[in-house]
Parts: C-alpha cells; sequence; structure tokens
C-alpha cells in the first residue's frame, strides 16, 4: 500500500518498508516498520506511522511523519 510519503532517494515509502528517520531541527531518530493507522490518535490526522523495531527502551513506539526528517528506506518487513 502506498503512502504518499517519499524517502531522500525518491522513492515512495510503503506499508511494510523498513526506514530510518532523522529529524533535522531536533535530536529525534527512529528506525521501524511503516504502516498505516486506521483510528484517529493524538500523534496528527495523518494516518503515517512508523512502528520503532529497535531492541531497548523504543522498541515498539509509534513514531508520525515528521515534515522536517530525513528518511531512508531500508527495506522490507520480513527481509
Amino acid at each position: 500500500m502506498k503512502t504518499g510519503k517519499y524517502a531522500k532517494d525518491g522513492r515512495e515509502m510503503q506499508v511494510g518498508d523498513v526506514v530510518h528517520f532523522r529529524c533535522k531541527n531536533h535530536p529525534l531518530s527512529g528506525k521501524g516498520v511503516v504502516f498505516m493507522g486506521k483510528e484517529v490518535d493524538g500523534l496528527g490526522e495523518d494516518p503515517f506511522r512508523i512502528r520503532d523495531t529497535r531492541t531497548g527502551r523504543n522498541n515498539g513506539r509509534i513514531y508520525p511523519y515528521y515534515d522536517d526528517a530525513v528518511y531512508r528506506i531500508d527495506g522490507r518487513e520480513g527481509e
């Protein structure tokens, strides 16, 4: 499923992609799997979400799409 959001290399991020992001204007970064939220939550109306897959305290954390972040597609979930 397409998301309408693009990585720095111009490829469109799709549901199931493993992506890494780093915000330019504040010290926030993450790596996880792209999915589309089904319900309205406190992260905004845009359903684009990333579920953090790194081991440690941020595992499972949900991130919204950040306009000021640079995104890199690292592969597909399960690869």
